[in-house]
């Protein structure tokens, strides 16, 4: 009987291990669930904000790109007159007021922001004024003059201010080769750009050159006249 009883009692133990340690694994358990949900929910929290960020890099690098091509085509189509004015303003350069044959502002997308092109005829130059930091590294940049008969190319004389390009020897005979052009196209490339090896091609009509620049050979400065003043 003394066996039995201590045979009893052992079982007895040996049945309440038992149903204590399933409890112990349950624990265990449901420790090791709340972990890796802490875990699983960080990593895609992680992952969530480095796509968003990357989402919101492309959707601006897009955005840009899309405002440029935007502009250019709200631009090109307007009235032929309205695509080269005839104004009085500063010199890109010197400062000082003149006539001025300008066109209008054309944009461009570098890989990286919208660059801003605007081409201005002076009686002994030809700018082209930028508000972006040309490179002058890239190789076959340079101004187009393209005509029913021939297309002449024209190589940047001088960067000034590291954002305007300046055709120093740009006389009266480049300019009637423009009046009789039927486009100009700018090849240029600027830093920094994305991708480096690629320039950007800015084609530019010539609607309303002739009348601008008729305007321009009777235009005089007068004392009082004020800023980007239309002829």
């Amino acid at each position: 009987m003394k066996i039995s009883s201590q045979t009893g009692f052992s079982a007895h133990k040996h049945r309440t291990a038992i149903l204590i340690l399933p409890h112990h694994l349950k624990n265990c358990s449901l420790v090791i669930c709340v972990c890796t949900l802490i875990l699983f929910m960080f990593s895609q929290n992680a992952f969530a904000a480095n796509y968003k960020k990357k989402s919101y890099t492309k959707k601006k690098s897009q955005t840009h790109k899309n405002n440029s091509q935007k502009n250019n085509q709200q631009r090109s189509s307007e009235t032929p007159a309205l695509l080269w004015k005839t104004v009085i303003a500063h010199n890109p350069v010197s400062n000082v007021k003149e006539c001025q044959l300008s066109s209008i502002e054309h944009t461009v997308f570098d890989g990286l922001s919208n660059i801003k092109v605007k081409f201005v005829f002076t009686p002994k130059h030809l700018f082209i004024v930028t508000n972006g930091n040309i490179d002058a590294s890239y190789k076959n940049t340079g101004l187009t003059i393209k005509s029913k008969q021939k297309s002449t190319k024209y190589k940047f004389d001088h960067i000034s201010k590291k954002t305007n390009i300046i055709f120093t020897n740009f006389t009266n005979k480049h300019i009637m080769q423009v009046v009789n052009a039927k486009s100009i196209n700018l090849t240029i490339g600027f830093w920094p750009s994305w991708p480096k090896s690629k320039t950007l091609n800015l084609h530019s009509q010539l609607h309303g050159f002739t009348d601008a620049y008729r305007k321009l050979i009777r235009c005089k400065v007068k004392s009082g006249s004020t800023e980007n003043q239309t002829q």
